[in-house]
């Protein structure tokens, strides 16, 4: 879809997203569509993202180990991929 047709308030605040993640929250989201291996800006898929306590890892549409990333490369990944989230309230 459009990113200018998702209707919901989102939130790019990644260190929000990484406590929340952390705290166990199963979070609704946008991530820019991949097109031919590149993030599409202009946009978006629905995704749902959390954390895996057991297996240490991270689901934000697309899946990867915390081992293979910090806090701060957390947050550039999260901007590459264009992701959004419904904060919660």
């Amino acid at each position: 879809m459009l990113n200018t047709e998702i209707k919901y308030k989102t939130s790019t605040d990644y260190n929000k997203l990484y406590q929340l993640l952390k705290e166990g929250n199963l979070l609704i989201g946008f991530i820019a569509l991949d097109i031919n291996g590149i993030p599409n800006m202009e946009y978006s898929k629905l995704v749902q993202m959390s954390y895996n306590e057991k297996w240490k890892s991270f689901d934000l549409g697309f899946s990867f180990f915390e081992s293979d990333f910090d806090k701060t490369r957390f947050k550039q990944l999260c901007l590459k991929e264009n992701i959004r989230f419904i904060p919660l309230k």
